[in-house]
């Protein structure tokens, strides 16, 4: 179980905070200062620090600079949350590296997508992976958007799909535009080959479709999740919509980011010819 630290003088803000990501099976421990939380991840190391900027002894950059100081804290993810945001703020938060920051009031579901994605592990390709339980990926908000129809044929790249669906293990890939909206998806061999039922790849989709926000909002340009019985790999194109490849666990990772590769060269390249032949 993760353990999380909330910096927050608010009230109402903790409490929040603890309704929606206590049900997740995070362990919480929340505290009203910025010297507080200081101290608190020096006798218990977070696996995440989600930390107010205005608070009243110490800012949560101060918070931030305290602890990462500690050898042992260097690497503890940082998520901040704050009521003023404005473009200078933005910036120096990015200067301290993945740190993301959401504005207050904020919803469950960007709490939630931001904490799934600040809660990893790096990999060597700079992907943030989250591996989820049963119990998580069950509470995950459903997606404001309906999901398209099987098999619905991407328009604009008809070839690369055609292709998607003879790789090794894939169970689907999607495209998801900036707004939310699933474009469509081709259904891959895997689940043509019943390794994972019908209605579990629609599961899937959703699944992919209510944690790609942190990816939409610019928080990480890749994520991985890793379900009981498949991995989905979540990227942003630079056209602005996403990339979904979702392939069987049973295959290595190593293989799916090799799809992931081949699938997004080939959506980058349709792009760019079609943008040539507009020209």
């Amino acid at each position: 179980m993760s353990h999380l630290l909330v910096v927050d003088d608010s009230l109402s803000v903790r409490n929040a905070i603890r309704e929606v990501l206590a049900p997740m099976g995070f362990g919480l421990e929340l505290v009203a200062t910025g010297r507080a939380g200081v101290a608190a991840a020096q006798v218990r190391r977070p696996d995440l620090v989600i930390c107010d900027l205005v608070l009243p002894d110490i800012d949560g950059f101060e918070v931030f600079a305290e602890i990462r100081a500690v050898e042992a804290l260097q690497s503890v993810p940082f998520l901040f949350i704050s009521g003023m945001v404005d473009r200078e703020i933005e910036e120096r938060a990015q200067s301290l590296g993945a740190c993301p920051l959401i504005k207050k009031p904020f919803s469950p579901e960007a709490l939630l997508a931001s904490t799934f994605a600040s809660v990893s592990r790096p990999r060597s390709d700079g992907a943030k992976v989250v591996r989820l339980s049963s119990r998580e990926e069950a509470a995950l908000p459903a997606p404001a958007v309906e999901v398209a129809p099987r098999r619905t044929r991407f328009d604009r790249y008809p070839e690369v799909l055609q292709k998607a669906r003879v790789l090794l293990g894939l169970v689907f890939v999607a495209l998801i535009a900036a707004d939310g909206t699933v474009l469509g998806y081709e259904v891959g061999p895997a689940a043509d080959r019943s390794e994972i039922a019908p209605l579990r790849v629609d599961e899937l989709l959703r699944l992919a479709t209510s944690v790609d926000t942190a990816v939409r909002s610019g928080a990480v340009d890749s994520l991985v999740l890793e379900a009981s019985d498949a991995i989905l790999l979540i990227d942003s194109l630079p056209t602005g919509e996403i990339l979904v490849v979702c392939t069987s666990a049973s295959i290595l990772l190593g293989m799916s980011r090799l799809h992931r590769h081949k699938l997004s060269q080939g959506l980058r390249q349709a792009a760019s010819e079609g943008d040539s032949d507009h020209g």
